[in-house]
């Protein structure tokens, strides 16, 4: 089987379906294989939050060595809080202790959304006192490290693959202020995509120089007007998400 690990690129949750899983990279590129998915995207997740859900899987399941493991990554600037059950109110959250993913700039700018009350207060004191753009770069190197070396204690294929922006968009601009840096020695680059998701999406579109990955170019509002029906709200259309698995499927062939 595949097992699939993400964010909302993965999750398929602008497909306007009751089942938009069924219709996301995973399912399509599981069938192209002729073998079962298990599907862990989760919308707004963090690499951190990612590298859990995948954790908590293979923690309380059996995985074959003929299992294949991929990493969609996600911006860099997302972060994993923890919500505690006793502090939330069950009608809007449940009762269950639990990961969230937030965005930094997401909480720093929108503090007073109200839809996560009880971070509020120390993920903004976090913003204030401790976050740091080269903590924040180390923390994603190591997490996709970690994705890696799992992979390869438990013997099973893995890639990864970023949805927008490249990881080598932070070496690029960060190496010389890191020295922690010296973590992506460990990472194995050839399982690393060359070309994010959405690079895949805007070739197909016919313009393979409008969008630049390591610079983001492009706003995101605006990245869906070029990519035609291709994308949906900066997420892959169902006819993006074909593409993807489509891409991915030559690739693991490759």
């Amino acid at each position: 089987m595949i097992i699939c690990i993400g964010c909302s690129w993965t999750h398929g949750i602008e497909i306007p379906k009751d089942d938009p899983w069924n219709y996301a990279w995973p399912k399509l590129l599981a069938d192209k294989l002729n073998t079962d998915v298990v599907n862990l995207g989760e919308p707004s997740a963090s690499n951190e939050g990612i590298l859990i859900n995948f954790l908590t899987y293979i923690a309380n399941n059996e995985v074959s060595k003929d299992t294949i493991a991929i990493m969609q990554t996600t911006d860099f600037d997302r972060k994993a809080g923890f919500r505690k059950a006793s502090l939330l109110e069950p009608k809007n959250f449940g009762s269950a202790n639990e990961w969230v993913s937030r965005h930094d700039y997401w909480v720093s700018l929108h503090a007073a959304d109200g839809k996560y009350p009880e971070l509020m207060p120390c993920l903004e004191a976090y913003l204030k006192e401790e976050h740091c753009v080269e903590e924040q770069v180390s923390r994603n190197f190591l997490q996709i490290l970690q994705f890696q070396m799992i992979c390869r204690g438990l013997g099973i294929r893995h890639y990864v693959k970023p949805a927008w922006c490249h990881p080598a968009h932070y070496l690029k601009h960060y190496i010389n202020d890191i020295k922690t840096l010296n973590i992506n020695k460990g990472i194995d680059w050839n399982l690393v995509a060359k070309e994010p998701m959405i690079q895949d999406i805007f070739w197909k579109a016919g313009d393979k120089k409008v969008w630049d990955w390591e610079e983001m170019t492009i706003p995101r509002k605006e990245a869906h007007k070029v990519a035609g029906d291709l994308m949906y709200d900066f997420h892959p259309s169902e006819k993006g998400h074909e593409i993807i698995a489509e891409e991915l499927y030559k690739w693991i062939n490759d």
